[in-house]
């Protein structure tokens, strides 16, 4: 018997062992920083429709539509992007936006910090200012979202530590093939 520990995404129905971030809590603190900022109208940039289904994504939007909700913030499914994992499918999917007359939105939860700064990049271009016209969030904190030149608030996923329990988890199984699951689930945090 091969030992494995899932990461990041669970399978639907799967009772084994697992790290993973809370993708309820990213959404919600999300719709919370909206909510609290004065935010009316948000959009939730996903990713592909092939990998919206994953568990992850799924729990974000979930956190968000819960959020704005409670706020009294209208959200619905027209307000879901299929936008993909890229810098280059995020400035793509907000310039259809744009080019199709949808929202106006005044701040958007973007699935991973590559299609916020794709956002961003065809905000500039359209004369939209992130920050003072528009909202705007990427999950995963990367080490450039900091850089004062892009400054982009960002749900901060503690991926290290992800990895290492996952690991430590599967030397463990290795060691002792009959040892407890792990079940973990880490808390997001939001980086303004």
């Amino acid at each position: 018997k091969i030992p494995y520990v899932v990461i990041d995404t669970i399978p639907h129905s799967y009772k084994g062992s697992y790290v993973v971030n809370d993708g309820v809590k990213t959404g919600k603190i999300a719709g919370n920083h909206f909510a609290e900022l004065g935010c009316r109208r948000v959009a939730f940039f996903n990713a592909s429709k092939e990998m919206a289904t994953f568990s992850a994504f799924t729990q974000q939007l979930e956190g968000l539509k819960s959020s704005l909700n409670s706020f009294g913030i209208a959200f619905d499914d027209n307000d879901v992007y299929y936008a993909g994992l890229s810098v280059e499918e995020g400035s793509r999917t907000f310039s259809n936006l744009l080019s199709q007359g949808r929202g106006p939105y005044d701040a958007i939860l973007c699935v991973n910090d590559y299609v916020a700064y794709g956002v961003m990049q065809s905000a500039e271009k359209n004369g939209i200012k992130v920050g003072s016209d528009l909202a705007l969030i990427g999950i995963d904190n990367l080490e450039f979202s900091v850089l004062d030149r892009i400054s982009l608030s960002s749900i901060a996923i503690d991926y290290h530590k992800m990895t290492t329990l996952a690991v430590s988890k599967l030397i463990g199984s290795i060691e002792a093939p009959n040892g407890k699951l792990i079940q973990k689930t880490l808390a997001p945090k939001l980086i303004a």
